[in-house]
């Protein structure tokens, strides 16, 4: 079996293209997330043109990044799912994990800290903009409800709640309340923002998270070029 080898110019490419990567994952701005989406797109079109022009290693290489980049951006982009990832991907614990790894300001973490510290609540059909309101006297938390979000799915400022927590992780809360009228809670522009999965599904398709789909997709895609170029090779070239 002959040892695979690596031009120094393939390697340079590699470290710049995984410089990009984490100058996109770290910013907070939507320019790098946006040029690494670009080339990526580049990189799986050009797969097919490889198929169609390449030489035969070139043409089998292609085949697989092909098979294995587009089916996977085809299963995290489902088009009766509205962009939102399936669970059997490992895709969506990747986005969860580095998305927690990217740069928060000041006020976020103040926040993230505050949704950590213990409250009690007693609440018995109280309307959830009361129950706002006292979690935001009580924890010093700016919270701002995507009111349009909320209509869509037929939630009112005047829903009911009811819950008896004591001494509860503010985030536990937070997730019980959440239940009761399918809403969620999530840290955004230094505020928290209370909105609905449909909605946060459609943003986490965006930029950053965006960006890691299309690098795993990637990465897939050369694990399946990979594979396809080995197994093209005769016996003997193995």
């Amino acid at each position: 079996m002959k040892a695979i080898r690596f031009s120094l110019t393939s390697l340079m490419v590699a470290v710049a293209f995984l410089g990009l990567c984490c100058a996109a994952l770290a910013s907070r701005s939507d320019f790098w997330p946006s040029l690494l989406s670009t080339v990526a797109i580049c990189i799986l079109m050009s797969s097919l043109v490889g198929v169609l022009l390449g030489s035969k290693e070139t043409r089998a290489f292609c085949v697989g990044f092909a098979v294995f980049g587009w089916g996977h951006l085809f299963l995290v982009y489902r088009p009766w799912a509205y962009g939102m990832l399936p669970d059997f991907l490992a895709t969506k614990n990747w986005v969860t994990s580095l998305r927690s790894l990217r740069p928060k300001g000041p006020k976020e973490y103040d926040i993230r800290n505050a949704l950590d510290q213990p409250i009690t609540l007693s609440f018995n059909q109280t309307p959830i903009h009361e129950v706002m309101e006292y979690i935001r006297n009580e924890s010093d938390i700016n919270v701002i409800t995507d009111t349009v979000a909320l209509d869509e799915e037929g939630v009112t400022m005047d829903s009911p709640v009811s819950l008896e927590a004591n001494q509860v992780p503010l985030k536990s809360a937070l997730h019980l309340i959440g239940m009761q009228l399918s809403i969620v809670f999530v840290v955004r522009d230094d505020v928290l923002l209370v909105t609905t999965p449909i909605k946060e599904g459609e943003r986490i398709s965006n930029y950053a998270q965006r960006t890691v789909y299309l690098v795993f997709t990637l990465f897939v895609g050369l694990i399946g070029g990979s594979l396809s170029w080995y197994f093209s090779r005769r016996p003997a070239d193995r």
